[in-house]
């Protein structure tokens, strides 16, 4: 179990004081100024050193209940005060003593206390404040908080007044501070905390460890706090991309040692007021789901693997993804196509103009051969196309309300290699002969690895394959069967069997 430290107010003497004065002024019993002289080893009790610090038990001191003053809310916040019903939070919000706040996703709350401490409240987090007392018209402010479950961010006593005190209660752990800056979270089973400047004391099972600057401990449930450790370093985003035109958000972060997740969350502006989006995912890359188009910045810090959180970063990025592009649906992603040129087709987009199609030769579309607006979702390529891969992508034209266009980002769609068929056979040179009922047939050699398939016809005595070959080179030979017109159909063959458009010629054969 963690344990309280008693509370001790503690008082620099000024000029001109002495202990019956103070026990008049600032004790409930002003007798009790023999109690603090005996405490503090003060001789003689009118004639104390200038500067001294006097320490003494709070029970003592007089007191009276202080307040807190919520000074941002964001999102779904609900807060409920002694005996109430749970209401929103609103800014200005006065709070009192035994008040319990709540925070939903991507909510936030920043509260103010009497000392001018500011703690903020992450989302899916239940605080309580427990106690807040001002001591002595003001010279100690005591604050003590309950962190049920979730995430607080304090800056503590900015001004550093000595003797202000607060101190931070999770099911497993206490955190007392004087006068820093430290995040706390608590899911039940264990706590987490950072020091991001001074020092916080962490205790539990009648175990403190002292927490200095840039590092950070863990407490699980009924055992001691584990040695602490040196926090993770912010996230280096300088190679981070700062522009994204598709949805999901994607963020690629460097790999630092030590770090199992990143957790992060995406605000408007700088003031990081509103929380527009937040996730924490193992490994290292960082998805969102949905932002409208914008500027925005990501905050985010790496996690080790006892998850304690490392220093913040601060991206800046923007997002520019609508119209959506449009979702391919011909030919399927990484198709080996042949003979026919392909066809492009893609799903419509509701209310779209028009299209803008860009197709190349390499993934970063550097070498671009076509680029052309589109009215259909379909596109035919010529029958020039020539053998390769290609990549194709796709933006969406749309209607603005003020009736000018806008075009979204080109978004990569698909990409299929093509193999053309062989080219149609050179019959320029080509003779035949006739002798008797045997034609002789002379051509061009065909190019190296391709071959001749031949078909003949006799078209007008409606006669068709009468004679068929494959596999043959420049020079060939058949027998008819009737005299009379005859037609070759003479096409090209490569290695992978795949056939040319045909050549014909036509020739009449009579006998000799």
């Amino acid at each position: 179990m963690a344990t309280e430290q008693a509370v001790m107010w503690r008082y620099s003497v000024r000029p001109g004081d002495n202990l019956i004065a103070l026990g008049k002024k600032h004790l409930i019993n002003p007798e009790d100024w023999k109690q603090v002289q005996t405490l503090n080893h003060i001789k003689n009790p009118y004639r104390i050193p200038i500067g001294t610090v006097l320490s003494v038990p709070s029970e003592l001191v007089k007191q009276s209940p202080a307040s807190a003053e919520v000074i941002l809310v964001s999102g779904d916040a609900r807060v409920q005060q002694a005996g109430e019903n749970f209401e929103p939070i609103k800014l200005g919000q006065k709070l009192s003593v035994g008040t319990k706040l709540v925070t939903k996703n991507n909510a936030k709350v920043v509260v103010k206390f009497a000392d001018a401490t500011e703690t903020t409240i992450d989302s899916n987090s239940e605080l309580i404040l427990d106690a807040m007392s001002v001591y002595s018209s003001g010279l100690m402010v005591d604050t003590k908080l309950k962190l049920q479950q979730g995430q607080l961010k304090t800056n503590a006593n900015p001004a550093h007044v000595i003797g202000n005190r607060m101190q931070i209660s999770t099911p497993t752990a206490i955190a007392a501070v004087r006068g820093t800056e430290f995040r706390v979270s608590a899911d039940g089973k264990s706590t987490k905390q950072e020091t991001l400047d001074g020092a916080v004391s962490l205790s539990a099972s009648n175990e403190t460890v002292l927490v200095s600057k840039g590092y950070g401990t863990m407490v699980e449930a009924g055992k001691a706090p584990i040695a602490p450790v040196v926090l993770l370093a912010a996230v280096d985003t300088k190679k981070v991309k700062s522009q994204y035109n598709t949805i999901p958000l994607r963020f690629e972060l460097p790999i630092i040692d030590g770090a199992v997740s990143y957790a992060g969350q995406v605000f408007a502006d700088t003031t990081f007021s509103h929380v527009l989006a937040e996730t924490e995912q193992q490994g290292s890359i960082l998805s969102f789901n949905d932002l409208p188009d914008g500027q925005y910045f990501l905050s985010v810090r790496a996690k080790d693997k006892n998850g304690i959180a490392g220093y913040d970063a601060v991206h800046a990025f923007t997002l520019s993804a609508r119209p959506f592009g449009p979702e391919g649906m011909l030919p399927a992603s990484n198709s080996k196509l042949k003979s026919e040129p392909p066809v492009l087709k893609w799903k419509p987009v509701a209310d779209a103009k028009g299209y803008v199609l860009q197709v190349a030769t390499d993934a970063e579309f550097n070498n671009m051969f076509i680029q052309k607006r589109i009215t259909d979702n379909t596109f035919k390529f010529d029958e020039n196309l020539k053998s390769g891969e290609y990549f194709w992508r796709l933006a969406t034209i749309a209607l603005l309300a003020n009736g000018q266009e806008k075009q979204g980002p080109a978004v990569k769609v698909g990409h299929f290699t093509y193999k053309a068929p062989p080219p149609t056979p050179d019959i320029s040179q080509l003779l035949v002969s006739v002798v008797h009922n045997e034609v002789f047939v002379s051509i061009a050699p065909p190019p190296a690895g391709f071959s001749y398939q031949v078909r003949l016809d006799n078209l007008r005595n409606q006669q068709t394959k009468v004679w068929t070959a494959a596999d043959l080179k420049e020079n060939f030979s058949f027998s008819l069967r009737e005299y009379g017109e005859q037609t070759l159909y003479v096409r090209q063959v490569d290695s992978e069997g795949d056939l040319s458009p045909a050549a014909i010629y036509q020739f009449d054969a009579y006998p000799q």
